[in-house]
């Protein structure tokens, strides 16, 4: 909601939790200055000096006061209101701001009202929105949901949407949070159905675990229940600890299998996948999209932009090789986008497929064009806020003794963990030049020596994998093509660390947009952005 501009001798800025302004778009703190603000709060000095701060821009002794309203400034040069900073939560590690969900509700042409709370639930905490609707006006919760998906990370998208007649308000007209009432059907809406045999069984009881249910049906959906990105790794860590077959689950299994049952049916087959492709949508009759994830990135980032496109074309994601079975080959460009590229001459039966390639992605959707020229028609590639590969250079030389010191770092970390081989076949692979900027990482003070091992989200393996790409992206060498390249770059990755890819060193750039208002982590997700897309798209169909 639009709540205009400070007035005059006002200052107002919009700012993140370390006192910094953030870009146009971004949600912040609104914090006010100027001749007009107050000294403090009468007769209570705790709450001033919590409210009143100092100005990190006057420069001269000035104080701003923090309002504890979450706003960010739009595209006009007003401010407007997305809710309270007091309104925040954390789900599972990650920092929830309600106020940007309810943002997006009302932004709903058949809302009127709607607020957004956490609910606790048994060993899990869940978002709940409730809405009250226009008059004459009436919209599906699964609906809201789906277009909510559009434009919000999945683990900021409600579980559950209740309708009311009206919010209950408290004795200032505020929303009384307290008194909305209790969901009902949290759990699946269908009908319950028992699982069926050992296997169903036992992973019917990791999903209990994993989502905090009271029950699990053979029927249900593991993303229907609460499931994000961050939970199907965890359930993915705890298959293959704990049931046979289940050292050969992968994130595309998880992605593909609709229910309890489907994904109990994977882990009998024991189906070794080479491609490890997830089919976002398979409507539509375009030419099929395949997009290129990122190194650390789940797949399901790419469905808001499959929904963009959706009854167009087949959209098909592939997961990043981080979460594969094969995943200690590393980031072997060539090798990985040959299968890449079998996979899509296979299914881009019509002879034609476009190509979006995101961060990293864009590396390894470049080699697939190259490997794919001659077997199949590429209408599209598009490079998605692609930066540079950063090599490791070493600051300096170390002196003997430093040399010494970090290799007796290295001995009692690698003594300690379970990851010890692949260490040391990584560490074998690099320069000289490499491994001193190793050493040098190693002798930082705040250098800790990560020992959670190789689950897909400890950091040890992250860490392995982030390395190992680095290693194997300085030993590609890719000669400069006349494949055409239609470039998408972040808003704020124009000012962010690191250098954006030169694709007219490599590619015939036939277009550059700088997407407004996105950093490199949601363009993906940015509606600007699907539209775009699905626009250039459709154009290419007929052609």
């Amino acid at each position: 909601m639009p709540i205009g501009q400070p007035i005059t001798d006002t200052q107002a800025y919009v700012l993140d939790t370390e006192l910094n302004l953030v870009p146009r778009g971004v949600a912040g703190e609104l914090y006010l200055g100027g001749v007009s603000l107050a000294r403090g709060y009468l007769n209570r000095p705790g709450l001033s000096a919590e409210r009143f701060v100092a100005d990190p821009f006057g420069g001269k002794g000035g104080r701003l006061y923090r309002t504890g309203d979450l706003v960010r400034w739009n595209t006009e040069g007003q401010i407007d209101y997305l809710g309270r900073i007091d309104h925040q939560v954390k789900i599972r590690g990650l920092r929830i701001e309600l106020g940007e969900i309810e943002a997006q509700l009302l932004a709903q042409p058949e809302v009127r009202e709607a607020v957004v709370v956490a609910r606790e639930g048994p060993g899990s905490t869940s978002l709940i929105g409730y809405i009250a609707l226009h008059a004459d006006r009436a919209v599906d919760s699964a609906v809201l949901r789906e277009r909510l998906g559009r434009v919000l990370p999945d683990y900021m998208v409600p579980r559950l949407v209740v309708t009311l007649a009206a919010l209950p308000l408290n004795a200032n007209g505020k929303v009384d949070r307290k008194a909305l009432p209790e969901p009902e059907g949290l759990g699946s809406e269908r009908a319950y159905e028992a699982p069926e045999g050992d296997v169903e069984g036992a992973l019917a009881g990791i999903w209990r675990e994993v989502l905090g249910a009271a029950r699990v049906g053979r029927k249900d959906n593991f993303f229907e229940l609460g499931g994000d990105s961050l939970l199907s790794l965890k359930l993915i860590a705890l298959v293959r600890k704990q049931l046979p077959g289940g050292s050969h689950l992968s994130l595309a299994d998880v992605m593909q299998a609709g229910t309890l049952h489907e994904l109990a049916a994977r882990l009998h087959q024991q189906a070794d996948s080479a491609n490890d492709a997830v089919c976002l949508h398979a409507g539509g009759r375009g030419v099929p999209l395949f997009c290129l994830p990122g190194l650390i990135v789940n797949s399901r980032e790419f469905q808001p932009l499959a929904r963009a496109v959706q009854g167009d074309r087949p959209v098909y994601a592939f997961v990043s090789h981080v979460y594969t079975r094969k995943r200690w080959r590393g980031f072997a460009i060539r090798e990985l986008a040959a299968e890449y590229a079998d996979f899509i001459v296979k299914t881009a039966t019509g002879g034609r497929c476009a190509l979006l390639g995101w961060s990293l992605g864009g590396d390894l959707a470049f080699e697939v064009a190259r490997q794919l020229r001659g077997r199949i028609e590429i209408v599209f590639f598009g490079a998605v806020d692609v930066f540079e590969s950063e090599p490791m250079v070493p600051q300096g030389r170390l002196t003997t003794p430093e040399r010494l010191q970090a290799d007796d770092v290295l001995a009692t970390w690698l003594a300690k963990s379970d990851m010890a081989m692949q260490w040391k076949e990584l560490f074998a692979r690099m320069t000289e030049a490499e491994r001193t900027w190793v050493a040098e990482q190693l002798l930082a003070p705040a250098w800790v020596s990560p020992l959670d091992g190789a689950g897909d989200e400890a950091y040890e393996y992250l860490l392995w994998a982030t390395l190992d790409s680095r290693v194997q992206s300085a030993r590609y060498e890719e000669a400069a093509t006349d494949l055409p390249v239609q470039v998408f770059h972040a808003e704020r990755s124009l000012q962010a660390p690191g250098a954006l890819r030169q694709w007219p060193e490599r590619a015939r750039v036939l277009s550059t947009e700088v997407v407004a208002g996105t950093g490199h982590l949601d363009i993906i997700r940015d509606a600007h952005f699907g539209a775009t897309v699905k626009d250039r798209l459709l154009a290419l169909d007929a052609a």
